[in-house]
C-alpha cells in the first residue's frame, strides 16, 4: 500500500515536471538573448527567475528521481547524466557570470542548459491525459476491428518491463528491461529512418495480390513502414508481448493501421489458438505469401520468431497447393475415387496388418539422384529390412533388379499411370489409396491391397471410413504416406533412401524412372529459386513446391517421437528429427545385430487378411444407386440459385425487404444442396478448390454491414461456385453411370 502510494505522489510531481519544462526552456532562450545586450534591471530580473527555476528543478529531481527510474518514468543512464550536467552547467553558468562574461552565460544557458531540459522533456513525454486519450481512441479501433484483441489487451496484467522513451526527434520508442539486460526496441536518434530501410529492403512483387505476415509490432513503425512502401500488400500482424502492445496504444496513433482494411488480421500475447488461427487466416487467404520478423524479436525469441515463419510459409504453400492441386486434378481425383469403388470391394483392407511387424527397419524408397549410390547396398539390405517403394519409384528399383516388399501407390494423375503403365508387378504387393489412377489397379489383377487417406470425401462418404485403423493423413508426398504405412506395421527404425527432397543436380529421379521427361525435369530445375541445407554442410536448389513437401515430411516425423529415423540420402536436404546415416553404415548394423526380415511371415500376412462382408459391401452399393435420382435434384436446386441470385442482383437497392427474401431463399436451397449426398460425396472432391476459397471468404458476409453488400458477396463469391458446380454436373453423372455399370458387371 505504501508503496502504490509513493509511486502515486512520484508521477504526480512528474507530471507538474512536464509543463514547468518548456517553460523554463523558453525562459532560457529570452535571457540567453538579453545577456547580449548590456544588463538592465529586467536582465538581473529574468535572470534571478531562470536560476531559482533551475534549482527548484534540480532539488525536485534529487529528490523523486530514483523512484521515478523505480516506476519506469525515467532511464537511470538518463538520470545519472541528467543530474551531472545541470551541477556542472550550472557551475558554469554562475562562474561566468561572476566575471561579468555575459555572452558566455548566455551562450552556456543555451547551448548546454536548454539541451539537458529539452532531453528530459523528451524522456518525460507526453502527460497522463494525452496518452489516456490516445490509448482510448487506439481501443475504440481494436473494439471496431478485432473485438477478441481488444478483450485481450483489456484483461492483460499491468507490468513494469516495458519502458516508454523518445528519440532525439521527438518519436516514442520503447526498451524492454528483462534477465538484467535492457533491449531497445527501435533506433534513439531516428527510429523512423531505420523503419524505412528496412521496408524498402522488400521488392516489389509482380502480383495481383500480396500478403505479409508480420511477426513483431513494438510500436508500429515497421508495419507503418511496410504499409507505406506497399499499400495494396495485406497485413497479419502478431506481437507475442501484450505489455508491449498496451505501451504502444499509450504511445502512438494506431487508429489509422488498425482501422485499414489491408490489416486482416491482428493478434497479440503468448496464446497458441490465436496464433495459429492468425496463421491459417494468412495461410489461407488470396495472394502471394511474404513473411519477416522486425528485427528486436529475432533477439528476443529467435526460437519462436522462427516457428511462426515456418509454420506461416508452410501452410501458405499447403494452401497454394490445394487449391492448385484440386483445381487440376478435382475431377480426375473424384472419378478415379468412384472408378476404383469395386476394386476396393474386392481386395482386402490393409487394416489387419496393425502393430503386425513390431520392431522391424522399414526402407521407405524415394527416386531422388541419390538413390544410385545405394543401389548395392539396398540390395543386399532387403534381407535385413521390409523395403518399400514410394509411388513410382519402383521404376528406378525394377531398372536395378531389385523387387521391394511393397509398393505403395496414391497418385491418381496421368504421370503416375505413365509410372506403372509398362511395369511387370508380377509377385509384387501393391498397396493403393482409392484415389489412385484407376487404369493402374485395371491392369493388376492380383496382389492389391488398399487403404484410406484422409480427405477423400467421396470414399469417406460412401463407405465410412473415419473410424478406421487404416486411415491416415494426406500428406505432399506417397512417401510421407509409406511412412504411415509403415508405422502402422509397427516399424521402430525408419530409413529414408533416395529422399532428396531438392535439387542437389541435373537430375531429379535416379536412372529408371521415365514418366518425366528430360525437358520438364530441367523446366523444374532452371525455377528452383530456393535454397535449404544439405547433408554435407552447404545448400541444394529447391522449388516451392518441394520446401511444402519437405516442411510436410518434418513435420509428419515430428508425430513419430518413438520411431527412428535414419536419412541416407548422400545429396539430398537435410530432415529435422532424422539422424543422418550412410547406407553403408545402416547395412553393417543390421548384419551385426543379426536382424533377418521374415518374407514368409509376410507372404502369411498379406495371404490372411480378411475382406468386407457382404451386408457392407450391400450398404455401399446401396448409397452409390441412390446417388442418380439425387443428381437430378441437385441440378434443380443449382438452377434455382442461378436464377435467385439473378433476380437478387436486378432487385433496385432500396428495396431492402425483396432483397432480404432472396438471400433467404439463397441461403436455404444451398443448405439443401450442401447436405444432400451429391455434395458430400462428389462435388466436395471435384470442386474442392473452388469450395475451399468460398468458405475462407465466409466472414466477408458475416461482417458486411448493409444489405446491398450482403447482396453483393451472393453476387461476386457464391455465383461463380454455383456456376462451376452446375458446369460439372454432366461429368459428375457420367462417372456415377459408369460406376454403377461397374458395380454390375
Amino acid at each position: 500500500m505504501e508503496n502504490k502510494r509513493l509511486q502515486e505522489e512520484t508521477l504526480q510531481i512528474m507530471e507538474a515536471i512536464r509543463p514547468f519544462l518548456p517553460n523554463l526552456v523558453e525562459a532560457c532562450t529570452a535571457l540567453s538573448d538579453l545577456l547580449h545586450d548590456a544588463m538592465t534591471e529586467q536582465s538581473w530580473q529574468r535572470l534571478g527567475e531562470v536560476v531559482e527555476g533551475i534549482d527548484d528543478l534540480y532539488k525536485t529531481l534529487s529528490s523523486v528521481g530514483e523512484q521515478a527510474v523505480q516506476y519506469g518514468l525515467l532511464r537511470q543512464a538518463s538520470f545519472d547524466r541528467t543530474m551531472s550536467e545541470i551541477e556542472g552547467y550550472f557551475g558554469i553558468l554562475n562562474q561566468r557570470m561572476d566575471q561579468e562574461d555575459y555572452i558566455g552565460a548566455g551562450d552556456c544557458l543555451l547551448y548546454e542548459l536548454v539541451p539537458v531540459f529539452q532531453r528530459i522533456a523528451r524522456e518525460l513525454g507526453d502527460s497522463e491525459a494525452v496518452k489516456e486519450q490516445r490509448y482510448a481512441a487506439n481501443m475504440k479501433a481494436l473494439a471496431q476491428r478485432f473485438p477478441a484483441l481488444y478483450a485481450a489487451v483489456r484483461e492483460a496484467a499491468a507490468g513494469n518491463a516495458v519502458q516508454t522513451e523518445y528519440s532525439e526527434n521527438w518519436i516514442p520508442v520503447f526498451a524492454l528491461r528483462e534477465e538484467g539486460r535492457q533491449l531497445s526496441g527501435y533506433s534513439r536518434l531516428n527510429p523512423l529512418r531505420e523503419t524505412e530501410r528496412w521496408a524498402s529492403s522488400f521488392q516489389a512483387v509482380h502480383a495481383a495480390a500480396v500478403k505479409m505476415a508480420l511477426y513483431g509490432f513494438g510500436f508500429g513503425y515497421h508495419a507503418l513502414s511496410y504499409a507505406g512502401r506497399f499499400p495494396d500488400h495485406d497485413l497479419y500482424i502478431y506481437e507475442p508481448r501484450m505489455d508491449v502492445l498496451a505501451a504502444a496504444l499509450r504511445a502512438v496513433d494506431l487508429t489509422g493501421l488498425i482501422l485499414s482494411p489491408r490489416l486482416k488480421a491482428f493478434s497479440a500475447g503468448s496464446g497458441c489458438a490465436n496464433l495459429e488461427e492468425l496463421i491459417k487466416l494468412f495461410a489461407e487467404s488470396d495472394g502471394e505469401p511474404r513473411t519477416a520478423v522486425v528485427p528486436l524479436y529475432e533477439r528476443l525469441d529467435r526460437q519462436g520468431a522462427q516457428w511462426f515463419v515456418e509454420q506461416a510459409q508452410m501452410k501458405a504453400l499447403h494452401h497454394i497447393n490445394f487449391i492448385y492441386n484440386y483445381k487440376r486434378f478435382g475431377m480426375e481425383w473424384t472419378r478415379n475415387s468412384l472408378y476404383n469403388v469395386k476394386p476396393v470391394l474386392d481386395t482386402p483392407p490393409i487394416a489387419g496388418l496393425q502393430n503386425q511387424f513390431q520392431g522391424i527397419t522399414a526402407v521407405v524408397v524415394g527416386a531422388g539422384p541419390s538413390l544410385e549410390a545405394d543401389i548395392e547396398c539396398l540390395r543386399r539390405l532387403r534381407e535385413h529390412a521390409m523395403i518399400i517403394a514410394a509411388g513410382s519409384t519402383i521404376q528406378s528399383l525394377l531398372h536395378h533388379g531389385i523387387q521391394p516388399h511393397a509398393v505403395i501407390s496414391i497418385d491418381g494423375t496421368e504421370y503416375n499411370y505413365k509410372a506403372f503403365e509398362r511395369l511387370d508387378l508380377n509377385g509384387i504387393p501393391l498397396f493403393f489409396a482409392p484415389m489412385i489412377e484407376h487404369r493402374i489397379i485395371e491392369s493388376k489383377p492380383s496382389g492389391l491391397y488398399h487403404f484410406f487417406i484422409k480427405g477423400d470425401s467421396a470414399i469417406e462418404y460412401l463407405m465410412d471410413v473415419q473410424n478406421n485403423p487404416d486411415y491416415f493423413q494426406s500428406t505432399y508426398s506417397v512417401s510421407g504416406t509409406a511412412i504411415q504405412v509403415a508405422a502402422f506395421m509397427g516399424a521402430a527404425e525408419i530409413v529414408l533412401a533416395g529422399q532428396d527432397l531438392s535439387y542437389p543436380s541435373n537430375a531429379i529421379y535416379a536412372a529408371g524412372a521415365e514418366h518425366v521427361s528430360a525437358e520438364v525435369a530441367m523446366g523444374l530445375i532452371a525455377e528452383a529459386d530456393r535454397t535449404v541445407p544439405n547433408v554435407k554442410g552447404g545448400v541444394n536448389r529447391i522449388d516451392a513446391r518441394l520446401q511444402a513437401t519437405l516442411y510436410n515430411m518434418e513435420e509428419l516425423i515430428g508425430t513419430f517421437p518413438d520411431i527412428r529415423f535414419v536419412n541416407t540420402s548422400s545429396l539430398g536436404a537435410r530432415i529435422r528429427h532424422c539422424e543422418w546415416m550412410p547406407m553403408e553404415a545402416v547395412l553393417a548394423k543390421l548384419q551385426e545385430q543379426g536382424v533377418v526380415f521374415d518374407e514368409n511371415e509376410w507372404g502369411r500376412k498379406l495371404a490372411g487378411l480378411e475382406h468386407y462382408d457382404r451386408e457392407r459391401i450391400k450398404q455401399i452399393t446401396g448409397k452409390i444407386a441412390g446417388l442418380l435420382g439425387q443428381m437430378a435434384d441437385t441440378r434443380t436446386d443449382l438452377a434455382l440459385l442461378i436464377q435467385t441470385i439473378g433476380l437478387l442482383e436486378q432487385t433496385e437497392k432500396s428495396r431492402l425487404d425483396q432483397c432480404n427474401e432472396y438471400m433467404d431463399r439463397i441461403d436455404e436451397i444451398w443448405e439443401r444442396v450442401t447436405a444432400g449426398d451429391p455434395f458430400q460425396t462428389l462435388y466436395l472432391r471435384a470442386c474442392r478448390s473452388s469450395i475451399k476459397q468460398y468458405e475462407v471468404s465466409l466472414p466477408e458476409l458475416k461482417h458486411a454491414a448493409t444489405i446491398p453488400d450482403q447482396a453483393r458477396f451472393y453476387s461476386e463469391r457464391m455465383k461463380p461456385l454455383v456456376h462451376e458446380m452446375m458446369d460439372s454436373w454432366g461429368p459428375l453423372s457420367d462417372i456415377v453411370l459408369e460406376i454403377c455399370r461397374r458395380l454390375e458387371a
